[in-house]
């Protein structure tokens, strides 16, 4: 089978990188050669909260069909979609609105990923409704596109009355929860009995709903940070000249070091930043090593409910319900009329981040221990990379030179503006390569060293 939109079937090859705070992600038809996919079909860039709201009342305000190819056209849209699930994935058939509008809306329950208690994002069903409702959204989005109208009954110039999607999908876990979940996790998406699991999404924005089946033919679990360093691998010299030229400015000469240098280190360090995790993913002789790789269970999302809870227990009214509402708040050009409180809450901010970097500082030591003698490159990445630049990186570096001396591996600190993407590209890159194996009727993606680096500890 390949994708023919007109008839509503769809081949997917998406990299979803599932993190605590956002979803970061790539959907594109696998069936196009990746060098002109663009040019062809619109490959779909995620970006949008890891968060559900779960609704028991019915969608009294449906939009009409006619007004479908305005709406599935916006930038929103995967933003927007009233989803029902039909799926051994979702435990209840209640309705859920995802990402951004499901922050801003009157729910039974909103669903964001636990920063306490430390479960999995494996066993927990919210990471399970976002894959699946992202790739439901997006294959209403294409059919739309490529018809110009919902699929139903009521179109009498249409027998397409429900979608189709077969999907080769590149997720990550944490590096701690890839090594006990990554089979589990991928299983529930496949099955294991043989027969494909089918997965129902039912979209209700319309007042005609649409139903989307999905099926699975391979799901590929990655470690992450490992994926984000395939990515950096990917990118080449021109990625790693950047990283140079940053470097230098902060007064570490690397004498002699050239981009292609980098380009060949095998023995490298992850210092991937997210908002529930920090992930120390480490390279030996370019391949994963899961013996000295580690994951410290909070991140940046814990520095901004570290900072909310000092300000309530100081009695601050600051009105902030939670760590994504915070980080929408710092992120807002300052208005002199909430001058005085911002700098209140920048400067709560600040304190909880110092407490954190030495964290992050102390795990990245106990990497060291083990293979610091060998590393060749240490880089630092992550969504939750960029707002703890300043302090963060100087940690780095001062605790990299106690360790192994001046000439200790450079710290590599990529810019917020990519490095939040990098696990997300690695995965798509993944599941790539697996889709072409898939279409070979080759071994799964093992069996090119080119993957091993993103496979290797499976």
């Amino acid at each position: 089978m390949s994708s023919n939109p007109q008839a509503g079937i769809f081949e997917y090859t998406a990299g979803l990188d599932i993190g605590n705070g956002y979803v970061k992600g790539v959907v594109e038809d696998r069936s196009l050669d990746p060098k002109t996919r663009s040019d062809a079909v619109p490959v779909s860039m995620i970006d949008m909260p890891s968060v559900a709201a779960t609704l028991i009342r019915p969608n009294l305000l449906q939009t009409p069909d006619a007004e479908a190819p305005q709406v599935l056209a916006g930038d929103e849209w995967f933003d927007n979609a009233d989803l029902l699930f039909s799926s051994n994935l979702v435990p209840d058939t209640y309705r859920r609105v995802i990402g951004r509008r499901a922050l801003a809306t009157k729910a039974s329950s909103v669903d964001a990923f636990d920063l306490v208690g430390h479960k999995s994002k494996a066993e927990q069903p919210l990471s399970k409704v976002l894959v699946l409702g992202i790739l439901a959204a997006k294959a209403l989005r294409d059919y739309v596109e490529a018809t110009g109208q919902l699929p139903s009954p009521n179109n009498p110039d249409s027998t397409v009355t429900s979608l189709t999607v077969r999907a080769v999908l590149g997720l990550a876990l944490p590096i701690s929860e890839y090594e006990v979940h990554r089979n589990s996790y991928a299983a529930g998406f496949v099955g294991t009995s043989g027969e494909p699991l089918v997965h129902q999404v039912r979209i209700n924005n319309f007042v005609t709903p649409v139903s989307v089946n999905i099926v699975f033919d391979s799901v590929l679990v990655v470690p992450e940070g490992a994926s984000a360093q395939y990515a950096i691998n990917y990118f080449g010299e021109p990625l790693m000249e950047r990283l140079l030229t940053d470097v230098r400015s902060r007064g570490v000469a690397l004498d002699g070091i050239e981009a292609k240098h980098l380009l060949a280190a095998t023995d490298t360090i992850g210092v991937d930043v997210g908002e529930g995790t920090v992930n120390f993913p480490v390279f030996t002789g370019g391949r994963f090593n899961a013996d000295a790789s580690r994951t410290l269970t909070s991140g940046y999302g814990t520095v901004l409910e570290n900072a909310i809870e000092a300000m309530t227990e100081k009695g601050d009214q600051h009105g902030f319900a939670g760590r994504k509402h915070l980080a929408n708040f710092l992120q807002l050009e300052v208005n002199p009329l909430k001058a005085k409180f911002h700098g209140r809450v920048v400067e709560e901010t600040e304190v909880a981040s110092d407490f954190f970097v030495h964290e992050v500082a102390m795990e990245l030591s106990r990497v060291l221990d083990l293979v610091g003698a060998v590393t060749q490159a240490i880089y630092v990445y992550g969504g939750g990379s960029g707002p703890l630049r300043e302090a963060l990186h100087k940690v780095l570096l001062d605790k990299v030179v106690e360790m192994n001396g001046e000439d200790a591996a450079p710290v590599l600190y990529l810019d917020s503006s990519y490095s939040r993407m990098l696990n997300r590209e690695g995965l798509i890159i993944a599941a790539r390569n697996r889709a072409a194996d898939i279409g070979a009727e080759a071994p799964p993606a093992e069996t090119k060293s080119s993957r091993a680096k993103v496979t290797a500890g499976k």
